[in-house]
């Protein structure tokens, strides 16, 4: 049996995240959306997505903190990190970063859209309880 996945989008560049959510949105998936990092977490404990889709660098409030957050509150949503990297950090070891502190996948940004959907299958592949999540 195939169920629809909910997806919270957590980005403060408004192309991204427009972008994402008419990908996301056209393959059938239930998209919620923010631009204020510091807002994240109400709209993640709202919303009770599948899957969050967040920014790494973020002003205010950063997606690594976002990142564990997340994880501490439901170790079971698969977090989706994305970042295209800062002056001072370099993309490669945000996402590296964030992959060893628990994101179920990384995405470098600009985000293609194929590579998108590819990371979402990937995190999504486990079977729980005779239900497959499909994107």
């Amino acid at each position: 049996m195939t169920t629809t996945i909910h997806i919270l989008i957590i980005d403060t560049d408004a192309e991204t995240l427009k972008a994402c959510e008419v990908l996301l949105s056209s393959r059938k998936a239930t998209t919620v959306t923010t631009c204020d990092s510091r807002a994240a977490m109400r709209e993640f404990c709202a919303c009770n997505p599948d899957i969050v889709l967040t920014e790494l660098v973020m002003p205010e409030r950063d997606g690594i903190e976002l990142l564990l957050d997340i994880k501490r509150a439901a170790p079971q949503t698969k977090v989706i990190a994305m970042s295209g990297g800062s002056v001072s950090l370099p993309t490669e070891f945000v996402l590296h970063l964030a992959h060893r502190l628990g994101a179920d996948g990384t995405i470098s940004k600009p985000v293609d859209a194929t590579r998108l959907l590819k990371t979402i299958e990937t995190a999504l592949s486990p079977i729980q309880k005779g239900q497959r999540k499909t994107i």
